[in-house]
């Protein structure tokens, strides 16, 4: 099976009755090519459970434990493949490949599987811009010196023996500019200080300059003279990465981040049309992270995020959104080039703080480490967690024989071992962090889940043939997968299309104020019964005592109101005005009124508008366009 069809059989069972449409924009392929996967997926199923497309929506139906186990068992094969291949990366980057055998054995694995391996390698680095050759028998890396410095930390975070190699050297660098590394910290930058000096001694030398941007450190002098970096570029980039290891010196980009945080708080509800009940909690624990992240944004250094897939997946709309609110440098520079795995830990906490709001329960995030093997084990799990699970408030370190007598609250206990008679507070991790473990952290802490099982047709249908015979049994299945399906598409959160149909569309050349466009704009809502015609004087008191803070974009407004008191259900009404309308000092051709119901039902729609909105052109043919130029373009995955 490939691997983007094992990934749809992944989503289905993930979010059952998935759009035949959204599968379509999320793996950016053809519906012929989707009906082939299907075909190929229902041939490898034929034994245990088929996809079927019920009511435009994709379902699967039969034996889903069996389904989820014959996933798993091929996940495994292929993670085995994977860390194979990290596994001999890193030793090639390290320069300590041995001889062929010798990793044959080393690896219990053929001759010819090796060289499968190597051939996938290859390919792999290739694609980045890497090539792997053997030179006077020996492997070389050669090409974008970057990438090749990205890979190797992605393999440094997943080398179990790390903490103990600290040198000496940067035992004594730590202590002579008081920098408070921790091992785990310091162990990095031991690795680290090893590459860069094969790197250089095999004249591959960083292209990155960061001279200027790190001549204000204080430990950049001591970086050149006590580690022995002449090179101007490769000390400024190890000084960048120190930087990224260390909260030190936090006065002045905490002024920074705290007030992006701000930013991003207000940018997240004005453009989700949502409010965010603890501003402050919230604002502290975002600022927490990225404070310790900072420098590791600003000089773009790789992290590693087990659970990016999970999240792009499981929040395709919410993780897009985030992304474009950051992406604009403009009023985020402290974010410029933020990476995915930054934006995935961004989008695990925002969607956990919104289905906290929606069940009225507070996020359970708060953790308490517990190691009856050490406090060095604690610490290093804390810095893993901070680094894997950073939205995570761990509350204190303690050893299993004070536990009794903490008092300080706390929602979970992370622990190595079991600890009796704190079954249901505890969760059981390994020493060093796998995805598994990384995983069931951010279920527990931010909702991230699996969703319950699919409802199985062929358990009814047994039932029912114990008491009447059954006449047309392919048509009893149909109507039966409609019918076990139905609510999974009402529940759903719909698309842009679906709320924004010809009736929802008004183009009028001119109105007197910004006032009489977000009535027109609403009236279609009104006639309709979505709102009632109170909302709108909601809407325009809520700009009246707050300012323009509904236009998003050039000549784009979205005007709506908190609180669901005259919303019946969800609903999207456009109005283009020919002449720009005046709002309080911007101009704005294009009103979007929404009306939302909750927290997150709207999401799926308005994610979908703003990628439309991202486009100038776009936005040049909603402002001008006719009506149904105006469907076309939201219609656009039909062209």
């Amino acid at each position: 099976m490939k691997k983007r069809q094992s990934e749809l059989i992944r989503w289905i069972l993930r979010s059952p009755g998935l759009p035949f449409e959204t599968v379509l924009e999320k793996l950016k392929i053809s519906k012929r090519t989707l009906y082939y996967d299907i075909e190929e997926i229902n041939y490898s199923l034929r034994h245990c459970a088929q996809l079927k497309k019920v009511a435009g929506q994709l379902v699967m139906v039969g034996d889903l434990q069996r389904v989820s186990q014959m996933l798993a068992n091929q996940e495994l094969t292929q993670q085995g493949t994977e860390e194979k291949l990290e596994f001999i990366l890193y030793k090639i980057l390290c320069d300590d490949f041995p001889r062929q055998e010798q990793m044959e054995q080393k690896l219990q694995i053929s001759h010819s599987t090796m060289t499968y391996l190597m051939n996938e390698l290859r390919d792999q680095l290739d694609a980045q811009g890497i090539e792997l050759r053997y030179d006077e028998g020996t492997y070389q890396i050669r090409g974008d010196e970057n990438q090749i410095r990205d890979r190797f930390l992605y393999c440094l975070y997943n080398d179990n023996n790390l903490i103990n190699r600290i040198s000496d050297e940067i035992l004594s660098f730590n202590q002579k500019n008081e920098l408070g590394l921790a091992d785990y910290s310091m162990a990095l930058l031991s690795a680290m200080l090893r590459f860069i000096r094969l790197r250089m001694a095999r004249q591959c030398r960083i292209r990155s300059d960061w001279t200027q941007e790190t001549q204000a450190f204080r430990y950049r002098q001591s970086v050149a003279e006590d580690l022995n970096i002449a090179d101007p570029l490769e000390a400024a980039y190890l000084t960048a990465f120190i930087s990224s290891l260390t909260t030190l010196d936090a006065g002045e980009k905490q002024t920074i981040v705290d007030q992006g945080v701000t930013r991003l708080i207000t940018c997240f509800e004005s453009r989700m049309a949502v409010v965010i009940e603890d501003r402050e909690m919230i604002r502290r624990s975002i600022a927490q992270h990225l404070l310790a992240s900072y420098y590791r944004i600003q000089f773009q250094f790789p992290i590693r995020n087990f659970c990016l897939d999970e999240i792009k997946s499981r929040y395709f709309e919410l993780f897009t959104m985030i992304r474009l609110i950051l992406e604009d440098e403009q009023i985020f520079p402290e974010f410029k080039g933020i990476r995915e795995e930054e934006i995935a830990f961004l989008t695990a906490y925002f969607g956990g703080v919104l289905r906290s709001q929606e069940s009225h329960r507070r996020m359970r995030s708060r953790i308490l480490l517990v190691c009856p093997q050490g406090l060095m084990v604690s610490k290093m799990l804390q810095i893993q967690i901070e680094q894997s699970v950073p939205l995570i408030q761990i509350v204190d370190q303690v050893s299993l024989q004070r536990l009794p007598q903490i008092t300080a609250a706390y929602d979970y206990i992370v622990s190595t071992m079991p600890i009796a008679g704190y079954d249901d507070k505890l969760i059981q991790v390994n020493p060093l962090l796998n995805r598994q473990d990384v995983c069931l952290l951010m279920e527990k802490c931010t909702g991230i889940s699996m969703p319950d099982s699919v409802p199985e047709v062929q358990p009814l249908l047994q039932i029912i043939e114990k008491y009447c015979e059954i006449q047309n049994r392919p048509a009893l299945v149909r109507e039966l997968e409609a019918l076990l399906y139905k609510h999974k598409e009402e529940r759903g959160s719909p698309m842009l299309k679906e709320l924004i149909t010809s009736d929802k569309i008004r183009v009028l050349n001119h109105v007197d104020s910004w006032q009489s466009a977000i009535a027109e704009a609403a009236q279609p809502l009104v006639l309709d019964g979505s709102i009632d015609p109170e909302y709108i004087q909601e809407m325009i008191a809520s700009i009246e005592k707050y300012g323009p803070y509904i236009v998003l974009a050039d000549r784009f407004a979205l005007p709506h109101a908190s609180g669901a008191l005259h919303v019946h259900r969800l609903g999207m009404a456009i109005l283009a005005v020919k002449e720009a309308v005046d709002l309080l000092g911007k101009p704005v051709n294009l009103f979007a009124v929404l009306a939302t119901v909750d927290s997150t039902s709207h999401i799926r729609a308005l994610a979908e508008l703003t990628e439309i909105l991202y486009d100038q052109a776009n936005i040049d043919k909603l402002c001008q366009g006719s009506a149904e130029e105006i469907l076309r373009l939201i219609r656009q995955d039909e062209s």
